[in-house]
C-alpha cells in the first residue's frame, strides 16, 4: 500500500513539474539576502506568487497561497519595505490571506491594514485582544459588531487595554437601545396595521375617519424605520377603509337626496291641495304658476329637456279645483 501511495506522490509531483517551475525556485530570489536587485526580484515573485494563486491545481495553489501569505506578513524575511507590503496588500481580496497577515504579519502597520479589510468577527475579536499595538487592538474593536463577540472582549480584555474596554461596552449598550427601539417600532407597527384593519366594521364612519387621520400621524412618525411588510400591510388596510368609505358615503347622499325630494314634492302637493280655498282666479294662477316652476325645478336635468309643454300643475276643470301634478 505503501509503495502505491509513494507512486501516485511521484506521479503528482511530476504532472506539477512540467506545467510550470516548482514553487520553491519561484522563491528564490525572494528569500535571498540583501539589495536592492533582490528586493525587485522578491517584487517579481509576489506578482507571480498572485497568478499562481487562480490555478487549478490545488496543490500548487495552496503552496503558492502559503508562500505569498508568509511573504506580506514578513514571516519568511523577504527584504520588502512597509510601503511595498502596503502596496501588494491593496491587491489582495481572498479574506484568508488578510485574516493570516491580521493575525501573524510581524508589522504592525499591516496588520492594521488588513484588520481594516476584514469582517470575521472571530479574528476581529483575536485582534482586539491579542495584537501587540493599541492602535490595532481599537481598530479591530471598531469594526466588531457580533454582540457574542463584543461580550467576549470586554470578558477577556480585563486591564489590559480600558480603551477597548470602554469600546466594546459603549457598542454593546448601544446595541441593547437599538434592538429594544426595534422592538418598540415592531409592537407599534403591530398595533397600528391591526387598529387600521378594524375601521369600518362596525360602520361608524365618521370617528372611524377621525381615527385613521390619529393613525396616519402615528404612523408618519415611525414609517422611516418601518419593515416592508408593515408598510404593505398598513397602506392596504387603509386603501381598504377609504374605498370602503367612498362607496358607503356615495350610497347615502343618493338616498339622503331621493329622501328630500320626496319631502320637498310632498310639501308642494300639499300646498296644491290648498288652492281650493282660494276665491279669486289671480291668486289661484299666481299659486298655481309658483308651484309648476318649483316642481320642475326638482325635476332632474334631462326629464326637464324632453318634458311635455305643458304645466305641472292644472287648475281643476271648475276652475277651483285642485291642482293635478304630472306622474313621478
Amino acid at each position: 500500500m505503501q509503495i502505491l501511495f509513494d507512486r501516485f506522490l511521484k506521479k503528482t509531483r511530476q504532472a506539477i513539474e512540467q506545467r510550470r517551475p516548482p514553487p520553491e525556485n519561484l522563491l528564490e530570489l525572494a528569500l535571498g539576502q540583501g539589495n536592492r536587485a533582490v528586493r525587485l526580484a522578491a517584487l517579481r515573485r509576489l506578482a507571480s506568487l498572485r497568478a499562481i494563486l487562480t490555478d487549478d491545481d490545488d496543490a500548487v495553489r495552496e503552496i503558492a497561497f502559503a508562500r505569498y501569505s508568509n511573504l506580506l506578513a514578513g514571516t519568511e524575511g523577504a527584504e520588502l519595505s512597509q510601503e511595498e507590503r502596503l502596496t501588494e496588500l491593496v491587491a489582495v481580496a481572498d479574506p484568508r490571506i488578510l485574516e493570516h497577515l491580521a493575525r501573524d504579519g510581524t508589522d504592525g502597520v499591516v496588520r492594521r491594514a488588513a484588520i481594516e479589510r476584514i469582517a470575521s468577527p472571530a479574528v476581529l475579536v483575536e485582534c482586539a485582544l491579542h495584537d501587540s499595538l493599541t492602535a490595532n487592538r481599537g481598530t479591530a474593536v471598531a469594526r466588531l459588531e457580533d454582540r457574542q463577540g463584543l461580550e467576549q472582549v470586554v470578558r477577556q480584555i480585563g486591564k489590559k487595554d480600558k480603551a477597548v474596554y470602554r469600546t466594546a461596552r459603549e457598542k454593546l449598550r448601544r446595541q441593547i437601545v437599538q434592538n429594544e427601539e426595534r422592538r418598540r417600532i415592531r409592537t407599534l407597527c403591530a398595533e397600528l396595521c391591526e387598529r387600521s384593519q378594524r375601521l369600518g366594521h362596525l360602520q361608524q364612519w365618521t370617528q372611524d375617519r377621525a381615527l385613521l387621520e390619529h393613525l396616519d400621524r402615528q404612523w408618519a412618525q415611525i414609517a422611516a424605520q418601518a419593515e416592508p411588510k408593515w408598510e404593505r400591510r398598513y397602506s392596504a388596510a387603509r386603501a381598504r377603509f377609504i374605498a370602503v368609505e367612498a362607496a358607503y358615503r356615495a350610497t347615502n347622499v343618493a338616498q339622503e337626496s331621493r329622501a328630500a325630494l320626496r319631502a320637498a314634492r310632498e310639501t308642494l302637493i300639499a300646498e296644491a291641495a290648498g288652492i281650493a280655498a282660494f276665491d279669486a282666479e289671480a291668486p289661484i294662477r299666481t299659486a298655481q304658476d309658483h308651484l309648476a316652476t318649483a316642481w320642475k325645478a326638482m325635476e332632474p336635468p334631462a326629464r326637464r329637456r324632453t318634458a311635455r309643454p305643458r304645466p305641472a300643475f292644472q287648475p281643476a276643470p271648475s276652475g277651483r279645483g285642485g291642482p293635478v301634478a304630472d306622474a313621478d
